[in-house]
């Protein structure tokens, strides 16, 4: 079974969030917030979490908010850094993924007052989830949205015509 993690920093630079994403049954889809504590002890945690799981999909973060670890994440892990385009693609469909039901999450408080308190702001066409100007810390909403971009990207691979 595949798993990706998402990843992101608060505003201040000081807790960190993850998220964790993997299939369900029959094409749905299950997030965690499997880690909510210091970003400073982030890279470490992530790193045995990582070698536990070899065969994941990867760590999936926006870079700029994770710029206090991203030195460290990059030791640590296979890390993929999303560019705009692909915050919104991942924000766009976390936001259709929970709509329409094939996405369900573990109960956490800040989880569930990310997604309380969430906003959509304009980039470029299209939206991510406001960071700044809401009452909530976004990283556990936008690390959700980036485990589970990230697991449907590279979480399956696409065995090809070579396989018998």
């Amino acid at each position: 079974m595949s798993v990706a993690w998402g990843v992101e920093v608060d505003r201040a630079g000081e807790t960190g969030a993850v998220a964790e994403a993997r299939p369900a049954a029959a094409g749905l889809w299950r997030v965690d917030l499997v880690f909510y504590q210091a970003a400073v002890t982030l890279p470490g945690w992530l790193a045995e979490r990582y070698e536990i799981e070899p065969e994941s999909a990867g760590v999936f973060c926006d870079p700029m908010p994770c710029a206090p670890v991203l030195d460290d994440l990059r030791r640590a892990v296979g890390l993929h850094t999303l560019e705009a385009v692909d915050v919104a693609a991942a924000s766009a469909q976390f936001k259709t993924a929970v709509k329409s039901r094939t996405v369900t999450a573990g109960e956490h408080p800040a989880l569930e007052q990310a997604v309380t308190y969430a906003l959509q702001r304009s980039l470029a066409t299209a939206f991510a989830y406001e960071r700044r100007k809401v009452a909530a810390d976004m990283s556990p909403l936008n690390a959700a949205a980036f485990a589970l971009w990230g697991l449907r990207q590279h979480g399956e691979s696409d065995p090809g015509a070579w396989v018998i």
